[in-house]
């Protein structure tokens, strides 16, 4: 048994040697090639195949226990003339030698050029798009692929809004097939009239479609920040059921009504007061929730409140999904 101590203290000691010795040699022990010829071969690769057209920075090695190969490299690429062209591709250092353009590790995945092809694709699509919102008084920031903040020329009245967002959702289907978005996009206003600022647009993509998902009030808004206190006081009895609740961390939402952005439900989950004896790595599902309708105009009116029970078979998801969709029954 000690003797098979030792092998390990041993094994040990090798492996670190060998670990300090390829950073100190560029990886050159097993065969790695050094992030200075790394850098050398990509951008001998871009200058035969995009002579003053492309450039790359944040080169790092990427060998890890998945490729398990100490030549991958990543490297952020954008074009010299219009940097915000511009995506994120993994090489081999020594495959890249001499190579016209640099396959997916993907089965079916697009390769470089391809990727660069849709990303300019992409960039052109959203100078469209900023085209038509410059009718409507908006100025468009793409802040990354999944959210676009608008800031206003000039103040608008909410149906000039709610017609920016409608006509922007149709560009976005008519140019979709150009378009290179991940997952759903989000609408945030800055900069705008003061009435507004608080809103945050979701457009999700249902079967190959985009569409507004949910209006929701920005959860760093002034005026989120206000309601939060509000809907949090937890109530210490309603009807048959008499726990006595404590608000769920980071568990409230404000959904805004599509049709009048002045129509606002808050959704505040509560916990048992028990969950302070829970242990700190023990899950704790909220046990309760208020629903708290109201008008917001300047000042806060609450028109109706209820308290319910959250049952096994409701998710948080789906108490906010249901919250939202009875919008269009008020």
């Amino acid at each position: 048994m000690e003797l098979n101590y030792k092998y390990l203290l041993l094994g040990i000691a090798i492996l670190t040697l060998l670990l300090v010795s390829c950073r100190q040699s560029g990886w050159s022990l097993i065969g790695g090639v050094s992030k200075k010829q790394a850098e050398k071969n990509f951008s001998d690769f871009l200058t035969k195949n995009y002579p003053n057209e492309l450039a790359f920075t944040n080169l790092k090695r990427f060998f890890n226990e998945g490729n398990m190969n100490p030549n991958m490299f990543s490297v952020e690429v954008y074009q010299i003339n219009r940097p915000e062209i511009t995506f994120v591709t993994f090489f081999d250092a020594k495959k890249i030698v001499g190579a016209k353009d640099i396959a997916s590790d993907y089965l079916d995945g697009p390769s470089f050029d391809q990727l660069y092809k849709q990303e300019i694709a992409h960039m052109d699509a959203l100078d469209l798009l900023r085209i038509q919102l410059k009718r409507h008084h908006v100025d468009l920031v793409i802040e990354s692929y999944n959210t676009m903040n608008w800031s206003f020329i000039e103040n608008v009245s909410e149906q000039e809004l709610r017609t920016a967002i409608d006509n922007c959702i149709e560009v976005l289907n008519e140019l979709k097939d150009k378009l290179n978005f991940y997952g759903d996009l989000k609408i945030q206003l800055i900069e705008s009239n003061s009435k507004y600022e608080h809103l945050s647009f979701t457009i999700t993509k249902e079967n190959d479609f985009y569409e507004l998902e949910s209006i929701r009030c920005h959860q760093e808004s002034l005026l989120y920040q206000r309601l939060q206190k509000l809907i949090s006081k937890p109530p210490k009895s309603h009807g048959d059921y008499n726990e006595v609740f404590i608000p769920s961390e980071f568990s409230s939402v404000i959904l805004i009504n599509p049709s009048n952005y002045s129509e606002l439900i808050g959704v505040q989950f509560y916990d048992d007061k028990k969950k302070d004896s829970i242990t700190e790595n023990t899950y704790s599902r909220a046990v309760g929730y208020g629903i708290f309708q109201m008008i917001y105009q300047g000042n806060i009116e609450f028109t109706a409140t209820s308290y319910y029970t959250l049952s096994d078979s409701l998710s948080y998801l789906d108490v906010i999904e249901e919250t939202n969709a009875s919008f269009k029954s008020l």
